[in-house]
């Protein structure tokens, strides 16, 4: 992730499950990984609301929220003591990787599927940054694995899940000036993978992993996954005002990958 122009940093799990995070700072990436400590138990998602400070959010061994910042360069809570910000609200649990989306400063959402006894409904918190959330509500559903957020700018989300029983794709889409506009449309297909990207019709491709969806600029959209055989495959699309989806066009891109996962993050 990029707090500011020509700084990034990239974030990874390591086998003891602690999160280890390597600088690109003056063109060049720095010497080795920083230990950042904690027990992770999904994917890193990363936060800047405003330049010079991003947030990192993890789940920890109860599958709640864990938060560590960076702010002008220093860690919070320090590193050496083993410290993470845990949620507050244990009640929050989580069954998949959390997803952090900026909208602007001081203002962001986090997106998860929440472990509510056999089934895993779709929960959604916006607040101010850190752990302060403001707003909490579910659409309910039953979800496997993932969801998969984008942003198309202007404070608008989208919202994609595979259905735990049927393995349908769903849609939800929310945005910070109207809140919702669709509740868990339900449109259809029988996914192999963590959800990708479907509004009005079925979008092609055949998947043997959990796709990657990328905001390119406002309005366009590209999905990124592995296909048959372990071949690299990407499509763009454009999104219209009214959430439809406009005409768009799969590219092979070649490699020999192999990934059969619901998750983008470890279990």
């Amino acid at each position: 992730m990029s707090d500011s122009e020509g700084k990034m940093d990239v974030f990874g799990i390591w086998a003891d499950r602690s999160l280890r995070t390597l600088s690109y700072r003056d063109g060049s990436w720095s010497v080795s990984w920083t230990n950042l400590e904690g027990v992770c138990y999904a994917a890193p998602t990363t936060c800047s609301t405003e330049e010079g400070r991003f947030d990192v959010y993890t789940l920890d061994a109860r599958r709640i929220l864990a938060h560590k910042w960076n702010e002008n360069g220093e860690w919070k809570p320090g590193i050496g003591d083993g410290d993470w910000d845990v949620d507050r609200d244990t009640a929050r649990y989580f069954a998949s990787s959390p997803i952090a989306i900026c909208l602007g400063p001081d203002d962001m959402t986090m997106t998860g599927f929440r472990n509510t006894g056999p089934q895993h409904d779709f929960a959604f918190l916006y607040g101010n940054g850190s752990l302060d959330f403001t707003q909490q509500d579910s659409q309910g559903g039953s979800y496997i694995g993932d969801p998969t957020v984008v942003s198309r700018g202007s404070g608008v989300l989208d919202f994609f899940g595979v259905g735990a029983e049927d393995r349908n794709m769903y849609y939800i889409s929310w945005s910070k000036k109207d809140g919702y506009s669709s509740r868990g449309d339900d449109l259809g297909g029988k996914f192999q993978s963590a959800a990708s990207a479907i509004v009005t019709g079925d979008l092609g491709g055949y998947w043997d992993s959990a796709p990657s969806v990328v905001s390119i600029s406002d309005g366009k959209i590209a999905i990124f996954g592995i296909g048959a055989n372990g071949t690299m495959m990407h499509g763009r699309w454009t999104v219209g005002e009214s959430e439809s989806w406009g005409k768009g066009e799969w590219f092979v891109d070649g490699a020999k990958l192999s990934s059969e996962r619901y998750r983008n993050g470890p279990a």
